[in-house]
């Protein structure tokens, strides 16, 4: 489904955890088993700091959205959401014919590929929640784009290794080329 978006020309798809919302069945069925979390599926990608974290973990019941509770399944997917809103949709847009290469690569299975991803560059969501600005407009920042598209070529280096890659790489390098001279001024 995400990838049939992405190629009917939906430029950015945003992906978020199963949101708790207050007076919801769902807060009423998990409340007693929240617990505090650093790291959430934001509607607005709000800022946050020591301050208003404190205030939002003092009252679970009217801000449950930044809460957690566990399931495996939550765990295994852990991070998806931002993998898909900044990775996916900028490797497509950035870096087509690399996208394309992975995509097969991987056999069109955007799961695993996200999974060797985390695995790979296990810093990539954690950056995501420490950003100085911390608003969702910031993707348009070529400067935030090629830190993200520096990873996916990081990504590539380390698990592109076979000799048959060399392919992908040097595809990889020729649009990063294109987007730094596009994009970046120096």
């Amino acid at each position: 489904m995400i990838r049939k978006l992405t190629e009917k020309g939906i430029e950015y798809i945003q992906l978020h955890l199963c949101t708790i919302l207050p007076g919801t069945e769902l807060f009423e069925y998990v409340k007693d088993n929240l617990t505090f979390s650093k790291f959430h599926s934001d509607f607005g990608d709000s800022i946050r700091n020591e301050k208003i974290d404190k205030l939002i973990s003092k009252y679970p019941e009217i801000f449950p959205q930044y809460f957690n509770f566990e399931t495996n399944l939550r765990k295994r997917l852990l991070f998806l959401d931002r993998f898909i809103t900044y990775y996916y949709s900028l490797l497509y847009k950035y870096l087509p014919s690399t996208y394309e290469i992975l995509m097969n690569k991987y056999h069109n299975d955007l799961l695993e590929l996200f999974f060797d991803f985390r695995r790979t560059i296990p810093y990539f969501a954690t950056k995501m929640f420490y950003r100085e600005k911390e608003y969702f407009s910031e993707i348009s920042n070529e400067k935030f784009v090629l830190t993200i598209l520096e990873d996916i070529v990081c990504f590539i280096n380390k698990c592109c290794t076979l000799e048959k890659s060399s392919l992908i790489k040097e595809i990889c390098k020729f649009e990063m080329d294109i987007f730094r001279f596009t994009y970046i001024k120096i």
